[in-house]
């Protein structure tokens, strides 16, 4: 995996006006790549925890990790 130094973060919550499912006033918040590994964030319009595409990525490789052919052998 090769990110740029900041990435975006996004609010995933529907019922949220900064979401985005609401594209007229949706906002990613530009965030340090380190800060986005480091902590998790939450939206100022509704509290919901933020989304960004590493930590999408690292806990897809986690799920696989564990469901993968390697694992359902060890266990």
């Amino acid at each position: 995996m090769n990110y740029p130094e900041y990435v975006n973060r996004y609010c995933f919550n529907p019922g949220c006006s900064v979401s985005i499912f609401n594209a007229p006033t949706f906002a990613g918040i530009k965030t340090p790549i380190v800060k986005v590994l480091e902590e998790e964030g939450s939206c100022a319009g509704c509290g919901e925890k933020y989304i960004a595409v590493p930590i999408l990525e690292i806990k897809l490789m986690v799920y696989e990790s564990f469901h993968s052919t390697a694992a359902e052998t060890i266990a």
